[in-house]
Formats: C-alpha cells, sequence, structure tokens
C-alpha cells in the first residue's frame, strides 16, 4: 500500500532488465509511507503536490523511496528505464520558483505558482541523481507526461504539453526551439 491521509496520484510505470519496477506521480498528503520509507511534503495543508518516485525489487519490496517538491504543485508523469545505459529518466511538471533535485536547484522561469516548467531527470537506478533539467518558456505552462526511447536505448523521447498564457503569446521554448500553439 502507497498512501497518506490525503491523495496520492501513480502517472507513470516502467520496469529494468533485473525485474525492479519504478513508479512515479504525485502526492497531497502530508506524508506518504511505502514501508520501511515515508517522505514528508514540503506543504502540509493538503492543497499542493509534491513528486514522488519508487522502486520496488523484483519480489515487489520496496527498495527506495524519493520526493521532488516545493511550496507550489508538482506532479511526476512520465517514467521510462534505458537498458544500454542502466538508468532511469523521470519527466513531469513544476510550479514553484524552484525545485531541488538531488543537488541540482531547478529554476522556474515563469511567474511561480501561475505557470509550470518540464523537468527531466535522469537517475541511476539505485536512485542517485545524474543530472536535472528544466525547459519551458516564461508564463506558459509546460509539462513533460510520457517517455519513450529509441531502438537503440541511447535517446529518451518526450511528449508532453503547453499552454500559453493567451493568443497574444502562442509559445513556449524548449530547449533552443520555439513552439507555436495552432490553438
Amino acid at each position: 500500500r502507497i498512501g497518506g491521509a490525503g491523495s496520492e496520484f501513480l502517472n507513470g510505470i516502467t520496469a529494468d532488465n533485473s525485474g525492479r519496477v519504478y513508479i512515479t506521480g504525485a502526492f497531497t498528503s502530508s506524508i506518504i509511507s511505502v514501508p520501511p520509507f515515508s517522505i514528508v511534503n514540503t506543504m502540509t495543508n493538503v492543497t499542493t503536490q509534491d513528486v514522488w518516485l519508487a522502486c520496488f525489487d523484483g519480489f515487489g519490496s520496496p527498495a527506495w523511496l524519493k520526493k521532488y517538491g516545493n511550496v507550489n504543485s508538482e506532479s511526476g508523469e512520465g517514467i521510462i528505464y534505458s537498458p544500454a545505459q542502466n538508468a532511469i529518466y523521470l519527466t513531469g511538471g513544476f510550479n514553484s520558483a524552484t525545485m531541488l533535485v538531488g543537488s541540482t536547484t531547478l529554476n522556474n522561469v515563469g511567474t511561480a505558482g501561475s505557470s509550470y516548467d518540464m523537468f527531466l531527470v535522469k537517475l541511476s537506478t539505485t536512485g542517485s541523481e545524474t543530472w536535472a533539467i528544466r525547459t519551458g518558456g516564461a508564463n506558459s505552462s509546460d509539462y513533460g507526461r510520457k517517455m519513450g526511447i529509441d531502438a537503440s536505448n541511447n535517446y529518451v523521447f518526450i511528449g508532453g504539453t503547453f499552454s500559453p498564457p493567451s493568443a497574444l503569446t502562442p509559445t513556449t521554448v524548449i530547449g533552443t526551439t520555439t513552439l507555436t500553439t495552432q490553438g
């Protein structure tokens, strides 16, 4: 059982070659437990959500549990395993001004609380963060939702959404590419 007194959402699942299963989502509970592990929501008012990420071994026992978040809402959405790199990739969105991922601080370029930036994290199978990046336009809501990997297991693909604040500013920036909404 994964849970607490609020709401927990499971948004993504993947498995590696050794049978470990990785799941991600978001939670509003002040604390969630996957015994013997527990994580605490950054805010305890049960209105904002943080990202949770868990690993279970091939027998279904919890191996580790992590959380990412800050004072506004964040969510883990897509997750995938790369056999060639023996690594886990995680994507989603964060609404806070900053989000700490391991030793990396991601900065939201928009107005915190009113726009999301997309994040991408690479982790080892033991849960150590290798790197983390963010992307997105100022004051648009950018979210990584689903993930895929090429046949050689070298390139990760992210599908997502972006919502510019108005028809007057219909763009967002992903990396160095400017995207324009079609409606």
